[in-house]
């Protein structure tokens, strides 16, 4: 051990001053042993919990998909009304609009989250996916078969 102010050697740890500038000295506390033991199968290392965020591909898929339903609805209405095709067929277009754009979306959100499992919104992105799909579809079965008058 040697002195903290001059670097002089000294003879013990047990020593409290410094024989050559008179300094206290302050012994090293002792280490402390920390015992280590193997991680057993069950158990993983943890990494840091990073706040867990909302994909905001995973929303957009969700809000896209209820606009999907909605039109889908309005032209649902609008065949139950028996409107005229042009009215029918501007209601669809909202749908058919909405749709692909809410599958993509979908698609996209749920590859950001199984990219990154720290992301939120799976459960958004696949219903935005499926509200595209099915109301997209009934969208345009709607409007084909007004247009063949089935």
């Amino acid at each position: 051990m040697f002195c903290p102010e001059c670097g002089h050697p000294l003879e013990s740890e047990a020593v409290k001053f410094c024989p050559n500038c008179g300094k206290r000295v302050i012994a090293p506390a002792a280490p402390e042993t920390v015992e280590e033991t193997p991680l057993s199968a069950s158990q993983s290392v943890q990494e840091p919990a990073e706040p867990a965020t909302r994909s905001k591909l995973c929303t957009a898929a969700l809000l896209l998909g209820a606009g999907t339903f909605v039109f889908a609805v309005l032209t649902l209405i609008a065949r139950m009304l028996d409107l005229h095709l042009m009215a029918l067929g501007a209601v669809a277009t909202g749908a058919f609009f909405l749709a692909p754009l809410a599958c993509c979306f979908g698609i996209a959100g749920i590859a950001v989250r199984i990219a990154n499992r720290h992301k939120r919104g799976l459960p958004s992105a696949i219903v935005g996916l499926v509200l595209g799909l099915v109301c997209g579809c009934a969208a345009a079965y709607l409007l084909l078969a007004r247009m063949l008058g089935l």
